[in-house]
């Protein structure tokens, strides 16, 4: 099963340190970004979001409201759970609760 939850990381610190844990192993040791780069002052006031495989972290993501839009950010999913979809699960999941604000959406990427 299933279940993707979002939220604030001011309300709810224990889903910030999951979301956290798959970003750390996905982005700071896989990818070797540096932690500083990884974890900005956005972390508040962004929405973020964790999916859950059989109640098991395995995917996490992020949006925030900029000057230009809705920034899309931080689509991190654990090795162990890759190639599955659950990205595009995440994703649609997301786009559910942004598209009602009819603002412009965007994101930056990269495919390693």
């Amino acid at each position: 099963m299933i279940e993707i939850v979002s939220f604030n990381t001011n309300d709810r610190p224990d889903l910030a340190v999951e979301a956290n844990g798959i970003r750390q192993q996905v982005f700071v040791e896989e990818q070797k970004v540096d932690p500083s780069l990884e974890y900005d002052e956005f972390e508040s006031v962004a929405v973020h979001y964790i999916l859950y495989v059989e109640g098991e972290v395995a995917a996490t993501a992020r949006w925030r409201e900029t000057d230009s839009g809705i920034k899309l950010e931080r689509f991190a999913t654990l090795q162990a759970h890759r190639n599955k979809g659950l990205g595009a699960i995440l994703l649609r999941d997301i786009m559910d609760d942004i598209l009602p604000l009819e603002k412009k959406i965007y994101l930056h990427s990269q495919l390693k």
